[in-house]
């Protein structure tokens, strides 16, 4: 937003939005933080203490979103999603060295 208009009043606007948005932004870390301690302390074995620290990062139902395919259709199927990322990725120039480290002793 301030990038494309600078007056004085947008600038003013801008920088109590941010304002505000950096308090939501402190008060969601806190109450997430807040509530993932008293999970690990529920936790009574390093399992559990695991558990309870993925589903707070990730959530109960974590699951990749729908991705868009080459032909821009929408993909839903898991197996159909990760062949699409592994196609993506193989595509990158890193590729051939991670396999080469994967594959030496």
């Amino acid at each position: 937003m301030w990038s494309r208009v600078c007056s004085l009043l947008d600038w003013e606007v801008f920088v109590e939005l941010r304002r505000e948005a950096s308090h939501v932004y402190a008060v969601a870390q806190r109450t997430f933080n807040a509530r993932s301690r008293q999970e690990l302390a529920r936790a009574v074995s390093p399992h559990q203490g695991r558990s309870s620290l993925r589903s707070s990062v990730l959530g109960f139902d974590f699951s990749l979103p729908p991705l868009l395919d080459g032909g821009g259709s929408l993909v839903y199927e898991s197996r159909a999603k990760v062949e699409l990322l592994s196609d993506y990725f193989d595509g990158k120039q890193c590729h051939a060295g991670v396999v080469a480290s994967i594959l030496s002793p």
